[in-house]
């Protein structure tokens, strides 16, 4: 039979698992190889036609040849070397590198560097690209996890928004403030509260030894209260403890928040801008520590990425210093100082 034609199978199943098969004897008109080629001429031609080179050509060592899978959450790129098609490593000794870029900086930076990095430039960054290259607007799915918008232009075809640095500069579009509000002021809420009890309770008279003490005292407190719910005292030459929980002391303070809000007020009245528009908080100062301090501003702010150092003590310090360094070496002033 097989000299004469070819047998045509089919088998059929159903959604209910039945199966029927059947087959026909097919005259052999014409040669397979025409067949194929008929078969192929009637399809869809296609746009682009790859040409695959021999194996012995693409190790020649006279071809610079490189090609990069670009994936959706790692990179890598081969390249022709002596043994042949090679991955290269590309993020310091790694030969993948992870599908982010960040425009924190003049320059974009990929990889892991981008990674490790995320919390503080995410504004920054851009990965999935995968998803969106090569597609238009309306084709692709936004993904509510990017913090990068997708935008369109004229032609449909997708744009990404990003939050980068413009040559490095930095414009100041408020300045704020409040000189006689500060650390201290939460010192002598905690202070005031203290006194009144011993004073009233213990009768103690609040000379100005005692009064150093328990300023000292209630300084510790608060930065007791800034890691623990409650802290507590031994108060003067009496056998309790005077104890203050965290919320209390927050209650106390309220005023001060007040005036906080007052102040962050007056410098929004200086630009056109609201407070939705802040992409960034950074706390800079050690009264950033208290947990008070951190939920209201996260409160006034709440689509802002919220940033604090180990440190924020000396985060004015370390700023400046950098600063100056940067205004020395660009002007070449080694012999002179900047404070």
């Amino acid at each position: 039979m097989l000299k004469i034609g070819e047998v045509l199978f089919v088998f059929k199943i159903d959604e209910n698992g039945i199966f029927s098969y059947d087959f026909t004897v097919i005259e052999a008109l014409e040669s397979r190889q025409r067949r194929v080629k008929n078969f192929y001429a009637n399809q869809k031609k296609l746009d682009t036609i790859y040409n695959i080179p021999e194996k012995d050509f693409i190790n020649s060592l006279n071809i610079n040849a490189v090609g990069i899978d670009l994936g959706m959450t790692r990179s890598c790129v081969g390249v022709n070397r002596t043994n042949g098609i090679e991955l290269v490593a590309i993020d310091n000794n790694e030969r993948q590198l992870p599908s982010y870029v960040s425009f924190k900086e003049k320059d974009p930076i990929c990889g892991q560097l981008v990674i490790n990095n995320l919390h503080s430039y995410a504004n920054s960054t851009v990965f999935d690209i995968k998803r969106i290259i090569g597609r238009n607007f309306n084709e692709i799915q936004i993904n509510s996890a990017w913090p990068f918008e997708v935008i369109k232009n004229d032609m449909d075809k997708p744009l990404l928004r990003v939050q980068s640095s413009e040559k490095n500069k930095l414009k100041v579009i408020a300045n704020n403030g409040d000189s006689n509000l500060g650390g201290s002021d939460f010192d002598m809420v905690l202070v005031q509260h203290f006194e009144k009890i011993l004073e009233t309770r213990y009768k103690i008279i609040m000379n100005e030894k005692n009064r150093y003490r328990l300023i000292q005292k209630c300084l510790d407190i608060k930065h007791t209260l800034s890691t623990e719910s409650e802290a507590s005292e031994i108060n003067f030459e009496i056998d309790e403890f005077l104890t203050v929980t965290r919320q209390e002391f927050e209650q106390m303070a309220s005023k001060l928040l007040d005036q906080i809000g007052d102040v962050l007020k007056q410098t929004f009245s200086k630009t056109d801008i609201f407070a939705c528009d802040i992409n960034k908080v950074l706390f800079v100062g050690g009264g950033c520590r208290m947990p008070m301090i951190q939920h209201f501003l996260r409160k006034r702010f709440p689509k802002a990425e919220h940033s604090c150092d180990e440190n924020p003590d000396g985060m004015v310090a370390i700023g400046a210093a950098f600063y100056s360094s940067f205004l020395m070496s660009k002007n070449d002033s080694s012999n002179c100082n900047i404070t």
